[in-house]
Protein backbone atom coordinates (compact mmCIF):
# COMPACT_ATOMS: atom_id res chain seq x y z
CA UNK A 1 0.00 0.00 0.00
CA UNK A 2 1.29 3.53 -0.99
CA UNK A 3 2.44 5.52 2.13
CA UNK A 4 -0.06 9.11 1.98
CA UNK A 5 2.62 12.11 1.82
CA UNK A 6 1.48 13.70 4.91
CA UNK A 7 2.83 10.18 7.23
CA UNK A 8 5.91 9.63 4.68
CA UNK A 9 6.70 13.45 6.31
CA UNK A 10 6.05 12.88 9.71
CA UNK A 11 8.20 9.76 9.00
CA UNK A 12 10.97 11.10 7.26
CA UNK A 13 11.12 13.88 9.90
CA UNK A 14 10.81 11.78 13.16
CA UNK A 15 13.65 9.77 11.33
CA UNK A 16 16.30 12.52 10.79
CA UNK A 17 15.27 14.55 13.81
CA UNK A 18 16.36 11.02 16.18
CA UNK A 19 19.31 10.60 13.97
CA UNK A 20 20.52 13.97 14.53
CA UNK A 21 19.70 13.71 18.44
CA UNK A 22 21.80 10.43 18.69
CA UNK A 23 24.76 11.29 16.66
CA UNK A 24 24.73 14.78 18.64
CA UNK A 25 24.87 13.03 21.85
CA UNK A 26 27.63 10.70 19.92
CA UNK A 27 29.24 13.80 19.67
CA UNK A 28 29.14 15.42 23.02
CA UNK A 29 30.21 11.70 24.61
CA UNK A 30 33.16 11.83 22.68
CA UNK A 31 34.41 15.71 23.02
CA UNK A 32 33.79 16.73 19.80
CA UNK A 33 31.43 19.62 19.76
CA UNK A 34 33.04 21.75 17.14
CA UNK A 35 31.51 19.41 14.84
CA UNK A 36 28.12 20.95 15.79
CA UNK A 37 27.82 23.45 13.03
CA UNK A 38 28.69 21.38 10.20
CA UNK A 39 26.64 18.30 11.57
CA UNK A 40 23.66 20.48 11.70
CA UNK A 41 24.02 22.38 8.08
CA UNK A 42 24.26 18.96 6.99
CA UNK A 43 21.06 17.59 7.97
CA UNK A 44 19.47 20.57 7.21
CA UNK A 45 20.48 20.25 3.63
CA UNK A 46 19.60 17.05 3.60
CA UNK A 47 16.34 17.69 5.99
CA UNK A 48 15.02 20.04 3.28
CA UNK A 49 15.95 19.05 0.04
CA UNK A 50 14.65 15.37 0.89
CA UNK A 51 11.66 17.06 1.96
CA UNK A 52 11.51 18.79 -1.45
CA UNK A 53 11.82 15.78 -3.28
CA UNK A 54 8.95 14.01 -1.28
CA UNK A 55 6.88 17.41 -2.09
CA UNK A 56 7.71 17.40 -5.68
CA UNK A 57 6.76 13.78 -5.98
CA UNK A 58 3.73 13.28 -3.97
CA UNK A 59 2.10 16.74 -4.50
CA UNK A 60 3.42 18.43 -7.92
CA UNK A 61 4.30 15.38 -10.40
CA UNK A 62 1.42 13.05 -11.65
CA UNK A 63 1.55 9.68 -10.38
CA UNK A 64 2.17 8.56 -13.57
CA UNK A 65 4.58 11.20 -14.60
CA UNK A 66 7.99 10.26 -16.64
CA UNK A 67 10.00 12.83 -14.72
CA UNK A 68 10.22 11.04 -11.16
CA UNK A 69 13.13 9.84 -11.94
CA UNK A 70 15.17 13.39 -13.21
CA UNK A 71 13.60 15.20 -10.04
CA UNK A 72 15.13 12.66 -7.74
CA UNK A 73 18.52 13.01 -10.10
CA UNK A 74 17.96 16.67 -10.20
CA UNK A 75 17.77 17.31 -6.40
CA UNK A 76 20.68 15.29 -5.38
CA UNK A 77 23.03 16.92 -7.59
CA UNK A 78 21.82 20.01 -5.87
CA UNK A 79 22.99 18.38 -2.55
CA UNK A 80 26.11 17.60 -4.02
CA UNK A 81 26.30 21.30 -5.54
CA UNK A 82 25.58 22.88 -1.80
CA UNK A 83 27.13 20.62 -0.41
CA UNK A 84 30.86 21.68 -2.48
CA UNK A 85 29.62 25.34 -1.84
CA UNK A 86 28.73 25.56 2.07
CA UNK A 87 29.71 22.55 3.63
CA UNK A 88 33.33 21.32 2.29
CA UNK A 89 34.53 24.64 2.53
CA UNK A 90 34.53 24.47 6.60
CA UNK A 91 35.20 20.85 6.74
CA UNK A 92 38.56 21.58 4.50
CA UNK A 93 38.96 24.74 6.32
CA UNK A 94 42.26 22.91 7.96
CA UNK A 95 42.99 20.73 4.50
CA UNK A 96 42.94 17.78 7.04
CA UNK A 97 39.08 16.25 6.95
CA UNK A 98 38.69 13.65 9.73
CA UNK A 99 37.02 10.68 9.85
CA UNK A 100 34.47 12.51 12.32
CA UNK A 101 34.11 15.41 9.40
CA UNK A 102 33.18 12.87 7.01
CA UNK A 103 30.59 11.00 9.39
CA UNK A 104 29.00 14.28 9.59
CA UNK A 105 27.94 14.69 5.84
CA UNK A 106 27.20 11.03 5.18
CA UNK A 107 25.56 9.99 7.79
CA UNK A 108 22.93 12.60 7.23
CA UNK A 109 22.94 12.28 3.50
CA UNK A 110 22.59 8.20 3.51
CA UNK A 111 19.92 8.50 6.05
CA UNK A 112 17.83 10.94 3.94
CA UNK A 113 19.02 8.65 0.71
CA UNK A 114 17.56 5.74 1.80
CA UNK A 115 14.18 7.32 3.25
CA UNK A 116 13.68 9.34 -0.39
CA UNK A 117 14.39 6.11 -2.01
CA UNK A 118 12.12 3.96 0.22
CA UNK A 119 9.63 6.58 -0.59
CA UNK A 120 10.22 6.78 -4.42
CA UNK A 121 10.03 2.90 -4.63
CA UNK A 122 6.34 2.78 -2.94
CA UNK A 123 5.78 5.30 -5.18
CA UNK A 124 6.88 3.80 -8.74
CA UNK A 125 5.37 0.36 -7.42
CA UNK A 126 2.07 1.79 -7.19
CA UNK A 127 2.20 2.60 -10.89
Amino acid sequence: MLMKGNNFYKTFTISVFLLLLFQLSGYYFFGIQDLWPILLGSYLLNYMLGIALIFLVAKVLDSKSTYIGWSFLALSSLKFLFFFLLIWPEINADEHVSKHEAISFFIPYLSCLFMELGFLAKRLNAL
